[in-house]
C-alpha cells in the first residue's frame, strides 16, 4: 500500500500521490489527455475517460477498456465449440 501524500520515484519522475494506493494499482507518471490511450509496460490497455493528472490514481473510474472479444456466443452455447 502506498499511503496518500507519499512521494514515490518511478523512471526518474518525482511524484506524490494523492490517495492511498492499494498494492499492484495503477499510477500516471505523467498527466493524461481524456480519449488518450493507456499503456501499462508498453501495451495499451484502455483509454483515459477525463483527464488525469499526474500522480493520479489510474483505474476504472477513469479508464474505458479498449478489450475486444475475438469470439462470439451462438445462442444456445455455453462457449465457443461446446455443441449444447
Amino acid at each position: 500500500m502506498v499511503p496518500a501524500g507519499s512521494t514515490i520515484v518511478v523512471d526518474g519522475c518525482t511524484l506524490t500521490v494523492p490517495a492511498s494506493l492499494g498494492l499492484g494499482h495503477k499510477v500516471a507518471l505523467r498527466p493524461i489527455a481524456a480519449g488518450e490511450k493507456i499503456l501499462k509496460y508498453g501495451v495499451p490497455i484502455g483509454s483515459a475517460t477525463r483527464e488525469i493528472a499526474a500522480g493520479e490514481h489510474v483505474h476504472v473510474h477513469n479508464v474505458q477498456s479498449d478489450y475486444l472479444p475475438t469470439y462470439t456466443l451462438d445462442h444456445g452455447r455455453l462457449f465457443p465449440g461446446n455443441r449444447r
